[in-house]
């Protein structure tokens, strides 16, 4: 008994008819008008029978039991290979009429496999591949450390680009390695990482086996792939040696995970694919799809629950029904968020000219800036982009600047807003330019808050660089998120830049998402927008509360 294979209806002929799959259970559960596919996870997850489980998901109903299958199987490490659907608004619109399934947001849906561990597949053949390759694996690599081996130049070269273009990256071998690699290739061959072993190796199995001690022993090496294309008919005898030294070598007590990458899709050997699947060792499909098994491979073995904040209460989303959004002013936004350690710099509302000079000479007397200047800005809960209606006025060093600016902000206002409920206008201290970052949280109606972080300006309005994980979020994870970033070069002091406090990003993200987290029953969106972010510490220059009626 291998793994299992859970569909809905739409497979089922091809889970009975593939031969590349051995199942203890396949189950299609069609509609799921009584025994859903909740139903169906907790059970597998709990069966000892089932080593892998492989899914083809449209969307689901229960989100909360869901979220609790996931945390108990990331628990126990037991892999969960997902093929969900919905990416496309398509995609969406025959899931809700194929199965009536909610299928969500797909960014979503990413965020909350990232936090279970949750492999992610984009077609039925990764499905497959993955899921086998799994199942045959007799123990998981215990890093991400890969190293590769192929009998030709070409071969070899293949691999590089396709395990580079895949998010792959081959460490270089020790000294140590190098040198007895050279010791026993012939004097033609330069050892590297990824290996032409060439030849010759290859028909020698003792020579093949030394071979491929040498890489496992080597310190950085997790996982090895072995290049090579296993024909119908077997036309050269290659074959009958590498699998001799690939067994060999499984017997040893220092053997690390193979997989065989064939270089060309075409029918395999029965004989030799099952002789080394009962070695551990899966031979996988053609290189594309390889090199995308191997990275799903490693990096759930790479997953570790403990790095992830799973304390969640599983309440599910926002209450079920239609919600009046309510956003808030600036300052009474600034007020919830503060509660959770998130610095805004120094502000007041004022409600008349003379209270904002008041809170201006207030402000200038306990700053240390030398060029201390405040900003002004109104504040109105129906005036969200301030400065589009002339809301905002910057750089005010002088009390007459102050007086100024207030009459020009509330005439702006009501040219341009004129049924706009004004609370005052807000007096805050201007902070330093730094580099502009984001935070934004959005309470999904599945799977509840999710928290969204990345570079300001240009590079969300143009670059989407943007990370996403569901609430709430460990320091691990916000610091992940901040390095997934296309853009985090420019945090780590990129071309002569300022080293950016990114552990202070990370544990504002944080603490964003543990208030999320309380106000989830009320909270619909927050946009904190720009976080300046310094070489030591930030500030949250501007906020936007939506919260549900």
């Amino acid at each position: 008994e291998i793994y299992t294979l859970s569909l809905h209806d739409a497979l089922p002929i091809w889970s009975a008819d593939s031969p590349k799959v051995k199942f203890s259970y396949a189950i299609s559960a069609g509609n799921s008008r009584i025994v859903t596919m909740e139903d169906y996870l907790e059970f597998l997850i709990s069966d000892q029978d089932t080593k892998v489980i492989a899914m083809y998901l449209e969307g689901v109903r229960n989100p909360v039991r869901f979220m609790q299958s996931l945390k108990k199987a990331a628990e126990i490490k037991k892999p969960i290979v997902i093929l969900k659907s919905g990416r496309s608004e398509k995609a969406q619109a025959i899931a809700a009429s194929h199965t009536g399934s909610l299928s969500g947001a797909d960014k979503v849906f990413d965020a909350l496999f990232a936090k279970f561990g949750v492999i992610r597949v984009d077609d039925l053949e990764e499905l497959i591949a993955t899921s086998q390759a799994l199942a045959i694996l007799k123990n998981p690599p215990k890093g991400t450390g890969l190293a590769a081996i192929s009998l030709s130049g070409g071969e070899t070269g293949i691999c590089a680009d396709v395990g580079q273009l895949s998010g792959l990256e081959y460490f270089d071998f020790s000294k140590d390695t190098l040198q007895k690699l050279n010791d026993i290739l012939p004097s033609y061959a330069t050892p590297n990482n990824p290996l032409d072993s060439t030849a010759t190796l290859s028909y020698d199995a003792e020579a093949f086996a030394k071979v491929l001690e040498i890489i496992m022993r080597d310190e950085n090496t997790d996982m090895v792939a072995v290049g090579y294309t296993l024909l119908q008919e077997i036309a050269d005898n290659a074959i009958y040696y590498m699998s001799e030294a690939m067994d060999i070598v499984s017997k040893q007590e220092w053997c690390k995970p193979m997989v065989m990458v064939p270089f060309a899709e075409m029918s395999r050997n029965k004989e030799y694919c099952d002789k080394l699947e009962k070695i551990g060792v899966p031979v996988l499909p053609t290189t594309l799809y390889a090199f995308k098994v191997i990275k799903n491979i490693l990096e759930f073995a790479a997953y570790d629950p403990s790095d992830h904040d799973m304390d969640i209460d599983f309440s599910g989303g926002l209450p079920a029904g239609k919600h009046e959004r309510i956003a808030l002013t600036e300052a009474e936004s600034k007020d919830i968020i503060a509660k959770y350690d998130v610095p805004t710099g120094k502000f007041k509302v004022a409600k008349s000219k003379e209270e904002a000079v008041a809170i201006f000479n207030e402000l200038k007397s306990s700053s240390e800036m030398d060029d201390f200047a405040v900003v002004a800005k109104i504040d109105s809960r129906d005036v969200l982009h301030k400065s589009d209606v002339g809301g905002v006025v910057l750089k005010l060093k002088t009390e007459r600047e102050v007086e100024q600016a207030y009459d020009k902000i509330l005439a702006n206002v009501k040219e341009k807003c004129p049924d706009a409920s004004i609370a005052g206008v807000q007096i805050c201290e201007m902070v330093p330019a730094g580099v502009e970052m984001i935070i934004g949280v959005n309470n999904d109606p599945q799977f509840g808050p999710c928290v969204l972080c990345g570079l300001g300006g240009i590079f969300v309005e143009i670059f989407k660089d943007t990370s996403l994980a569901l609430a709430p979020i460990s320091l691990k994870e916000a610091k992940k998120m901040v390095s997934d970033l296309k853009g985090y070069k420019m945090l780590t002091g990129y071309r002569g830049n300022p080293v950016c406090d990114v552990d202070a990003f990370a544990q504002l993200i944080r603490n964003v998402s543990l208030m999320a987290i309380d106000k989830r029953n009320e909270l619909l969106e927050l946009d904190m927008n720009p976080v300046f972010l310094y070489e030591k510490g930030l500030c949250a220059a501007d906020a936007l509360y939506v919260k549900r009626s």
